[in-house]
């Protein structure tokens, strides 16, 4: 009972939804949900490995490609389209890389870069290049709209998480050294 996770308002009423195929929200097992971590995860450590990101930051790097590509999936899947559930999850994104390089004192870019890897449409882009050639326009500028819209959202979705105040940042940093200080000082005084 307690395997699915439900992202919706009905959880209590499990089978409520269980034989309805018009249901808002799929419901995932945790299983799924770590898998498409890991592997995306992997993907953008591996980007950030070759993009030369940092050696100290190459963990913090794939785990920020995990987070937007978990809340992509979760929400891609739940009808909510495309374009939504890109926008929402590079704010995300965008969100965790800002906190990450406050408290890491990291440039966001470093994070920010190299975890939109697994959002970008490259598939779109693939194929809107791949249908010109065959000289098949309807299907190129489907793709290529497609393509354009989900570039835009990870755009806004970026301005949106860019666009919050860098002091809210700073003070999760300076929360983060003074719980950090305040170990090491417990620490040493245990220790005499």
């Amino acid at each position: 009972a307690g395997r699915y996770i439900a992202f919706n308002h009905v959880y209590r009423h499990r089978n409520l939804y269980s034989n309805r195929s018009d249901a808002l929200f799929r419901r995932y097992t945790v299983m799924e949900i770590v898998i498409h971590f890991i592997v995306s995860t992997i993907a953008t450590f591996a980007f950030a490995k070759l993009f030369n990101a940092p050696t100290k930051e190459l963990l913090y790097c794939g785990i920020t490609g995990g987070i937007g590509w978990v809340i992509y999936f979760i929400l891609s899947n739940n009808n909510l389209g495309v374009v939504l559930p890109m926008l929402i999850s590079s704010f995300g994104l965008t969100i965790f890389a800002r906190i990450i390089a406050a408290v890491r004192r990291v440039p966001a870019t470093v994070y920010l870069v190299c975890g939109i890897f697994p959002l970008v449409p490259g598939r779109g882009v693939y194929y809107t290049i791949y249908y010109l050639i065959t000289r098949e326009t309807g299907l190129a500028g489907e793709y290529g709209l497609s393509t354009l819209e989900i570039a835009i959202a990870i755009t806004f979705g970026i301005i949106f998480g860019s666009s919050i105040p860098q002091k809210l940042f700073n003070k999760l940093n300076k929360e983060y050294r003074n719980k950090k200080e305040m170990t090491k000082k417990d620490k040493v005084n245990t220790d005499r």
